[in-house]
């Protein structure tokens, strides 16, 4: 799952922020990578490079972002807010972003199962399809014909 909401309607092309490579990524990007928890990247010297990559693609010199990972067997992934501008981000902020993503994992994992026991489920030579397939041929066969 891959977006961003508002839509940048002047996005360049190619977009600095379109795909990012973790081998190639600033030091922000390069944290989701393996993110295990919440985290708050407000402007600092330390994420000059991170500054400059949102700045060449959006315009917007300064940015406060909190992000907090989507966790499964690893880091599925990140979601994150951002605000145009700086500010802090509270306790409640990030709880509840965290909830958003444990449920957006939790979803992500019972699609995952489903489908994994659908498969299993179509190939199982004894399985429930199997059985019903076999049980249609087995009436047909035995059905008498008209004639």
């Amino acid at each position: 799952m891959v977006t961003e909401w508002p839509i940048r309607p002047d996005a360049p092309d190619p977009d600095p922020l379109g795909t990012v490579y973790f081998d190639a990524a600033d030091s922000v990007f390069a944290q989701s990578e393996h993110l295990s928890a919440p985290v708050v990247f407000r402007p600092n010297r330390e994420i000059e490079d991170y500054r400059q990559r949102i700045e060449a693609a959006s315009g917007h010199p300064v940015t406060s972002t909190v992000v907090v990972p989507l966790l499964g067997a690893r880091t599925e992934g990140v979601r994150g807010l951002v605000h145009l501008g700086d500010r802090p981000w509270s306790d409640k902020e990030t709880n509840a972003l965290m909830v958003v993503a444990t449920m957006l994992t939790q979803v992500q994992a019972r699609i995952e199962a489903q489908e994994s026991l659908r498969l299993a489920a179509l190939h199982d030579p004894d399985g429930p399809s199997q059985q019903a397939r076999h049980h249609h041929r087995a009436r047909r066969s035995t059905a008498p014909t008209l004639g």
